[in-house]
């Protein structure tokens, strides 16, 4: 293998590739402002990361975003480079308070076009409180929809949602046209998927007609790589592959020499290509 056809060279004219393709790209405007929720309630699937990056990609190519932080560790709004300390006008006001939706919004200093609600600690209480609030499951509906009937030059509303089924997560459902479901590319990924889709069908069906999903956007992928029952992964002592034990994983990792791919062992299931 030459230094001119090693894997990583190849990833780095992708990714230069890649970088060319978006910088010059432009984006047609939708018919009406789209609103997309990014949801799953497993943690750590790349949801807030898919969310500023989608923000950003589709400022720089020439639509109006916004982004609502719902979830209340803020990493949106870190990310996006909005101040959210304690106190800051929030999501939490727009949903218990009562606020409008534009005196809480802030301008993404990085990029341009960009609008951001931030998210502070305080929204990390209002699962409780809304328990007795009257149409607890439509607060955030209600403010999106008369800021979006007064600014129709937002073109998407991103709405990146905490990693859990709860009553904040509920309202984001309420109140957004689709989901969009980031999925890590692991096999224990799958197992609450069911219930997530579960949850989006009745609450179109009984809160918000037309919800559906829109998509599943895989992350965390490795390229190359390929998840396999134990049966199918091959000895760790023999001389094909290399090995190690990843003690936090808890599984067999291996490099396979002779079709020069990763792969793992897992639990059961048929070999699933990642």
């Amino acid at each position: 293998m030459t230094a001119e056809n090693t894997p990583l060279s190849s990833q780095i004219e992708r990714n230069i590739a890649d970088l060319r393709m978006l910088a010059n790209a432009e984006y047609r405007k939708p018919a009406s402002t789209r609103i997309i929720a990014i949801a799953n309630q497993k943690g750590g699937v790349g949801k807030t990361t898919s969310a500023v990056n989608l923000a950003a990609g589709l400022a720089m190519g020439g639509l109006s975003v916004l982004v609502i932080d719902a979830d209340a560790q803020g990493n949106a709004s870190s990310a996006l480079g909005v101040a959210h300390p304690v106190g800051t006008p929030s999501t939490y006001d727009v949903m218990i308070g009562g606020a409008e939706l534009e005196d809480v919004l802030q301008p993404c200093p990085d990029v341009e076009g960009i609008l951001v609600c931030p998210a502070t600690i305080d929204l990390s209480g209002a699962e409780i409180e809304l328990v007795d609030v009257p149409g607890r499951e439509s607060r955030l509906k209600a403010a999106l929809s008369r800021y979006v009937a007064a600014h129709h030059e937002i073109d998407i509303i991103l709405i990146d949602c905490p990693p859990s089924l709860g009553l904040v997560t509920l309202n984001v459902m309420v109140a957004a046209d689709e989901v969009l479901i980031p999925i890590q590319a692991e096999y224990y990924a799958l197992e609450g998927l069911s219930q997530l889709w579960n949850t989006v069908e009745r609450v179109g069906e009984s809160m918000n007609p037309g919800l559906r999903v829109s998509g599943m956007l895989l992350t965390m992928s490795i390229r190359g790589a390929c998840a396999l029952p134990a049966s199918h992964v091959p000895d760790g002592n023999s001389p094909q592959c290399s090995y190690f034990r990843s003690p936090q994983l808890r599984t067999d990792c291996h490099y396979v020499r002779s079709t020069q791919r990763w792969c793992y062992r897992i639990p059961k299931g048929r070999p699933r290509a990642v």
